[in-house]
């Protein structure tokens, strides 16, 4: 017979680990890296605010490929984000959230 499991064993099940790509992405030396990247540039873009690339890199403390690969790997997790082209080859980077600080 089986046992029901105890409530107070229960896990809530962990969120998948994002796949990375690249043909010089190497899990065993990366992972933890650009998971730790992908966080921050995601929690500095919660505030919903528009940034150059240059300003999400400084903000989020990486460099300015980094950030944008972030950014690109945000949109591919189906992230509200958006870019707007300024001219001269400068973008502006955001994250649409809502009025109480949740993501739409």
């Amino acid at each position: 017979m089986n046992e029901q499991p105890s409530l107070l064993d229960w896990q809530p099940p962990q969120p998948p680990v994002f796949h990375f790509l690249g043909s010089t992405f190497k899990s065993e030396r990366d992972q933890k890296r650009l998971s730790k990247q992908l966080k921050t540039v995601h929690d500095v873009m919660q505030d919903g605010r528009k940034r150059t690339l240059r300003q999400l890199a400084d903000d989020a403390g990486c460099p300015e490929a980094s950030a944008s690969a972030r950014f690109r790997d945000l949109v591919r997790l189906s992230y509200p984000m958006m870019k707007e082209n300024l001219g001269s080859g400068t973008w502006t980077y955001w994250m649409v959230v809502s009025t109480r600080g949740e993501q739409q």
